[in-house]
This record gives C-alpha cells, sequence and structure tokens, in this order.
C-alpha cells in the first residue's frame, strides 16, 4: 500500500473518512444491481493519488487511521507541548514507511510526523525487494520502519546518506519480536521504546533515540502498546529525527554500558 500527503488535521481526516465509506457503499450497489465484472484497472477513471490508494501487494483498499489513532490522549509522562516535541519542522523531510501493517502506532507516528510538516508516505506488507523498489521510487530523506519484523535490505540502511530506522518496542540492548511479552512476564517495572538504525542483525544496530515508561503491573500486552508504547515511540522517533538534522551520530549499541540491559 502506497500513500502520500502533507500537513493534514483530525477534521480533514474524518471527512476522508466519510467520503470514503459513501464511495464503498455506493460501489457495492452497483455491484449487485449490474455485472459482478469488475473493470480493468486501466479502465478505472482517473483522480487524485489520495482518492485511490491501493495496496501494492494484496491490490485491498487502504485502512485509514482509526478513531483511536486520532483521538490521542497524552500520558502523564509525555510533554508534547514542550518545544523539543512540539515544534513545526524547521526542514520539512520526506520520510517512507516500510511496516508489516499500517497498525495503531504506525498510524499514530503517520499523524505525528504529518502535523510537523513532513511528507510521508506508506508501504504496507513490502517484502524483499519491494522494500528496495519502493525506497527507489519515493527518493525519502529517511526510512522508518516503524512495525517491521522483517529484515531490511542492507542496500537501504548501507547508505549513510539516508539512515533506515527501526522501531522496537524495548530498550537498548533488547531484542527479538517478543520485547513486551518478557517484560511483563518477568514483572519489570520499567520499559521503553528504543529508535535503532537497521544492521545485518535484528535490533543490533546503533541507538538513535530511546524513551522510557514507567510500567503498570495490571496492564496488559495490548493495553502497553496501545498507549505506552505507542506514545514512547513518538517521542523517540522525534528525538531521533532530531539528532539526525543535527548531525549527532546515533550511539553503538554497547552491552558493557550499564543502561544496556
Amino acid at each position: 500500500m502506497i500513500r502520500s500527503a502533507t500537513m493534514i488535521n483530525r477534521v480533514a481526516w474524518r471527512s476522508m473518512m466519510s467520503l470514503q465509506k459513501a464511495a464503498v457503499r455506493t460501489a457495492a450497489s452497483s455491484s449487485q444491481q449490474g455485472s459482478q465484472r469488475h473493470k480493468p484497472p486501466s479502465q478505472q477513471p482517473p483522480g487524485p493519488a489520495s482518492q485511490q490508494p491501493t495496496r501494492q501487494a494484496s491490490q485491498q483498499p487502504m485502512r485509514q487511521p482509526s478513531q483511536q489513532a486520532l483521538e490521542f490522549s497524552p500520558l502523564p509522562w509525555v510533554d508534547f507541548t514542550s518545544p523539543d516535541l512540539a515544534q513545526t519542522a524547521a526542514n520539512p523531510r520526506k520520510i517512507t514507511f516500510l511496516c508489516n501493517s499500517f497498525n495503531g502506532l504506525s498510524q499514530r507516528l503517520y499523524l505525528e510526523l504529518l502535523s510537523r510538516g513532513h511528507h510521508v508516505t506508506v508501504h504496507e506488507d513490502p517484502r524483499g525487494e519491494e522494500m528496495t523498489r519502493a525506497v527507489e521510487a519515493d527518493q525519502p530523506d529517511l526510512v522508518l520502519c516503524p512495525f517491521q519484523t522483517r529484515r531490511v535490505p542492507a542496500e537501504l540502511y548501507n547508505n549513510p546518506a539516508r539512515p533506515a530506522l527501526i522501531v522496537h518496542p524495548g530498550i537498548p540492548g533488547d531484542r527479538g519480536p517478543s520485547s513486551i511479552d518478557w517484560a511483563l512476564k518477568e514483572g519489570t517495572t520499567e520499559w521503553g521504546v528504543t529508535v535503532l538504525q537497521a544492521d545485518d542483525e535484528m535490533d543490533s544496530g546503533d541507538i538513535w533515540a530511546t524513551c522510557k515508561f514507567p510500567v503498570n503491573r495490571q496492564a496488559t500486552k495490548s493495553s502497553l502498546y496501545s498507549k505506552e508504547v505507542t506514545q514512547a515511540a513518538v517521542v523517540s522517533v522525534l528525538k531521533a529525527i532530531e539528532a539526525w538534522e543535527q548531525s549527532v551520530p546515533p550511539t553503538p549499541l554497547d552491552y558493557r554500558h550499564p543502561e544496556v540491559c
């Protein structure tokens, strides 16, 4: 799936969602009354790209950000009004998302980056060479993988001028796909999100930014992910972009460091 947009607000999103729902109802009604065969893509009437988003791989209709992503309530430990988090980007960037799914975390990051003036293109469920082709087509300033469990091709992260950032739901040094499960199982009282440079080994790249948060022992995995992890991801990504723009290099992952688990 590809989506490209400029700065939007919540009202605009709600309007877009309403229009798309109406379009789906109209299309379904027409299909029942007429032929069951669909027109080939080449015969579809042209229109603005923002009105005709499609998934690259499966060609399914695009999912818009959910109501939960739109109605965002910051947690007490996050201050999105602070100057380093609230400011509009001085130099709007072209950012390409590569994600398994356009889930709640990806949607929140998408909206936060748009609101700061960045231009974001989302590719949902790209695999292998599809990732490379997507980035080559977009020519972004940086690549962001907010929910990506597949290995990023080496040609994407070996470009020093264009970082490929991985959003990992764990503290520095924690690796693997079950970070939150282990945090809850071990009863940890503090967890976090780390933005890493993509590397040969999963979750082992240099650290661009990290944000820690207190863990409620009564929290479920889904609630922790949709609230604390999502908001910590926003903070970490904004800090990572700021560090990159200021030419601050990422910190190598060093297990001898006391803050690395």
